[in-house]
């Protein structure tokens, strides 16, 4: 008696533009389960992911046709139903609407995953906020945002700063602020579309009026206490939000749990565990150390699914 894990004939990713990792990450596990990968990048960055297959063929023979990239435009339903056709699993990265499209499309015969739409933040405990590490916190925190500029579901879009720390919530923005030079310098901000910067401007404006929008070194840090919470525009535009607590917190991202992705989380034992728990149960899928955020093993799976047992079908042997 035993179990076998197939894998599919064919394994096709539909890629997304915003970060490189899904690429890596989707070829690098097709080839370990033993399946044939061919990826469709994304007209938004078509380059990673081709340049990623040649070079696997160029530096590694035993994977010679093991891996394929095209790019073509979306709604290419020839295309696409050809693909999709061939596949016994599709793995797929993008908006809500992209995937229930593409789901829609597909035979019923055809495992899809889903890799949908999902925002990070960061949750700094009163105990954490200590004057001497206060520094290279703020430090950590603003190179998880810098990286990929937000665009990534790992990318913090708002701290919950838990009030009644030797540091406030107010005094640690200034810090964010004090440190943004030093993370410009070292992780430049990248090319920002003339939409996302419209969006920047208003929420900018929308603020203005409360004199809670400071800016320095490429970053703009906003204090709100909306009861709402709601994504930044992007293009490290960061929300600081003070908390009183825990169940605070909770009450204020239950409307977005089904969309939370990772916590970075700065806290003292044995509330981090507490906390930490508390936030999983919740539904975050990585909670770390601020700094470490945007560096994930490579056996962790988004959207807290496995990275390979997704991919394959098991068969009893008896």
């Amino acid at each position: 008696v035993g179990r076998r894990a197939i894998p599919p004939r064919l394994l096709a990713c539909v890629l997304s533009g915003n970060v490189p990792a899904p690429a890596l990450q989707s070829l690098v596990a097709g080839l370990l389960v033993g399946a044939p990968v061919f990826m469709k990048a994304s007209s938004s960055d078509p380059w990673f992911p081709t340049l990623l297959v040649r070079s696997l063929e160029a530096d590694a023979p035993l994977f010679q046709g093991a891996a394929g990239c095209a790019v073509w435009p979306g709604g290419s339903l020839e295309l696409e139903a050809s693909l999709f056709g061939h596949a016994e699993v599709v793995v797929a990265y993008g908006s809500q609407e992209t995937l229930r499209s593409i789901q829609s499309r597909l035979p019923s015969s055809v495992r899809f995953v889903a890799r949908g739409h999902r925002v990070s933040i960061a949750y700094l405990a009163r105990e954490a906020l200590e004057r001497n590490r206060a520094v290279e916190l703020a430090k950590a925190l603003a190179t998880d945002v810098a990286i990929y500029d937000q665009q990534g579901c790992l990318s913090p879009h708002l701290v919950l700063v838990e009030t009644g720390g030797e540091l406030e919530p107010e005094a640690f923005l200034e810090l964010m602020l004090d440190v943004a030079p030093t993370i410009q310098g070292a992780l430049p901000v990248g090319r920002i579309d003339p939409e996302q910067a419209a969006r920047a401007m208003q929420l900018k404006g929308v603020y203005a009026f409360t004199g809670d929008v400071r800016e320095a070194g490429g970053f703009t840090v906003v204090l709100t206490s909306e009861r709402t919470f709601s994504p930044s525009c992007l293009g490290r535009v960061l929300l600081v939000r003070p908390i009183a607590g825990l169940e605070d917190a909770l009450d204020y991202l239950e409307p977005v749990a089904a969309h939370l992705q990772g916590v970075a989380l700065a806290a003292v034992e044995p509330r981090r565990t507490w906390i930490a728990e508390r936030l999983a149960g919740l539904g975050a899928g990585r909670i770390c150390p601020p700094g470490a955020l945007q560096r994930p093993p490579a056996a962790w799976g988004g959207d807290g699914r496995p990275v390979l047992g997704d991919l394959v079908r098991w068969a009893s042997l008896e």
